[in-house]
């Protein structure tokens, strides 16, 4: 018995749209505004309260910046050392680069799953459009992932900056 290539590919876009919905509403759920978080983060720091910045960094523990600041705030809490503070944060930051890279992954399966999938339904002749709504979706979903993780990694370091220029700034530990 031969099994069309098409059922195949169903199957495969199936299970790869499964886990890029699972992937994405995890990402949306722990996703914050970073710009916002760090001037937030940096008044408390003016201000001498950096027990409060650790707290509300607690507060949002989901968060894939937030999970690289927080060591960076608790050492900064027991030492003023901003090279032990940059050595913590490029340790997070390489967790947080194999985290997004996962999205990444997932996000090109998805747009090529997706293509590959309207190409082979419009070379078979299946033009139903339920079909071409869930390869459109996958490849959707796909771009996104892409967008979110790249976002986050570029814009991590900046912030970070920000905020040892803060620390730099300051005559006293905060």
């Amino acid at each position: 018995m031969r099994i069309p290539v098409a059922y195949i590919l169903y199957g495969v876009a199936g299970t790869t749209l499964a886990l890029m919905i699972v992937r994405f509403m995890t990402a949306l759920m722990s996703k914050i505004n970073i710009t916002m978080f760090t001037t937030i983060t940096i008044k408390l720091l003016k201000a001498g309260n950096l027990d409060r910045a650790v707290k509300l960094c607690r507060a949002a523990p989901r968060s894939a910046f937030v999970s690289i600041i927080l060591p960076v705030f608790e050492y900064a809490q027991r030492q003023e050392d901003i090279g032990g503070m940059r050595a913590i944060f490029d340790e997070g930051y390489a967790t947080l680069v194999k985290r997004t890279g996962k999205d990444l992954i997932f996000g090109g399966i998805g747009i090529f799953v997706g293509a590959l999938a309207a190409i082979f339904g419009l070379r078979l002749g299946q033009v139903h459009p339920a079909y071409f709504g869930i390869c459109g979706f996958s490849a959707l979903l796909g771009f996104g992932l892409i967008r979110g993780a790249l976002k986050l990694r570029a814009q991590a370091p900046v912030e970070f900056e920000k905020i040892i220029a803060t620390f730099n700034q300051s005559t006293t530990r905060p």
